[in-house]
């Protein structure tokens, strides 16, 4: 599932981005949890949801929020890849 509804900023001149924080860490077996705080002023808007947990390299789930530059991004995610010859992760 993807789901995503942005609005970019028109009257931008020149991109800027600035990380602010970023968190990392293992939840469990090969599942991993990150965090994201930074400035991208790209955007006035935009909000991103995606949610595939297999048949995708480092599947999960991943949300972002950007409101006029700031954005918030959290992702749970898989390390491995996928194998689509075998339709099975990659050992």
């Amino acid at each position: 599932m993807y789901l995503n509804f942005s609005i970019f900023n028109f009257f931008l001149k020149r991109e800027r981005f600035d990380k602010f924080f970023f968190y990392h860490r293992p939840l469990w077996s090969k599942k991993y949890l990150e965090f994201e705080c930074d400035y991208y002023n790209y955007y006035f808007f935009k909000f991103e949801f995606e949610f595939q947990p297999i048949k995708k390299d480092h599947g999960g789930l991943r949300l972002e929020l950007n409101i006029l530059g700031y954005s918030l991004d959290l992702k749970i995610y898989d390390s491995r890849h996928w194998d689509y010859k075998n339709n099975c992760w990659e050992e």
